[in-house]
């Protein structure tokens, strides 16, 4: 209920955006809902929180306690222990993942049907598969780290410093180049001072920006009041092209699915670690 309350809000503030704009008010921008913003802070927050509060200390604080070892002397075996635990928590952090995205999604659902930003770092995080994959990971991690440390707050805190450096790189080394890259270049041509024709390159709102590349060619003086065309020296032609490798915006669902399909692969095999390290290290 609370989602679509704050939907229809942005909706609102979008519209009223539109009519300012059109009444000539051009320093009003559309500002998204403080609110909004929290909660994709949650979202992007919520994986981290599960991994380190549920994760964690799910099989670390059995061997704390030595309750384990009591456990697995009556009749419920050590598969049937461990699979009763992970299927019930991997089940909540998915559901949580899920709710949380949903939610963003509904809120971000104008905003994203006219600014086209879905590919843009913290918003392809909190929308789609992804904040499931994220959930189901971090979790995975945090137990597999309990079962291997068998300390809470050890686990815990090494939950932080894997997850944390792991989301960053596989946002921005990873990412980017889930697929070949298209490439485009944009020429800024000036025959003499202020002559010429200039090729404005388009927007990349939309899509996955992976890098720039700006060189020169002709006798160019750089003027640096100009942010892309500088002018000829004494009348000779000069020209600035910039080289842009992008993601379109049409793949923003296979990339979802792949990123999700990492995590997935990430957290089934930490589960396998987890039952290697109950059913036999342990026996």
């Amino acid at each position: 209920m609370w989602g679509r309350i704050m939907g229809f809000h942005v909706a609102h503030s979008w519209h009223v955006y539109q009519q300012a704009a059109s009444a000539g008010r051009k320093n009003i921008f559309f500002v998204a809902s403080e609110k909004v913003t929290e909660l994709c802070a949650c979202t992007l927050a919520l994986p981290l929180v599960l991994g380190m509060f549920w994760g964690a200390p799910l099989i670390a604080k059995e061997y704390e306690a030595g309750t384990q070892t009591l456990l697995w002397t009556q009749s419920i075996t050590r598969r049937k222990w461990l699979s009763v635990k992970l299927r019930w928590l991997l089940t909540a952090a998915a559901l949580y993942g899920a709710i949380m995205s949903a939610a963003v999604t509904w809120c971000l659902r104008t905003e994203n049907a006219v600014a086209f930003d879905r590919f843009q770092p913290n918003t392809f995080d909190t929308q789609g598969l992804v904040p499931v994959a994220y959930a189901i990971f971090a979790v995975a991690l945090g137990v597999a780290l309990g079962a291997w440390l068998r300390r809470s707050l050890l686990a815990l805190a090494l939950t932080l410093c894997i997850f944390v450096p792991v989301r960053f790189d596989v946002m921005h080394y990873l990412r980017p180049h889930y697929m070949p890259s298209i490439v485009q270049t944009n020429n800024f041509s000036l025959a003499g001072q202020g002559a010429g024709v200039i090729e404005v390159p388009r927007s990349l709102g939309a899509e996955l920006n992976v890098s720039q590349h700006y060189y020169l060619t002709g006798d160019c003086l750089r003027q640096p009041t100009l942010n892309f065309a500088p002018a000829g020296v004494n009348g000779r032609s000069c020209a600035e092209h910039m080289t842009t490798r992008y993601q379109p915006a049409n793949r923003y669902w296979l990339f979802q699915g792949i990123e999700s399909g990492i995590y997935m692969g990430f957290a089934l095999i930490l589960v396998g670690t987890t039952y290697w390290l109950v059913l036999k290290r342990d026996a």
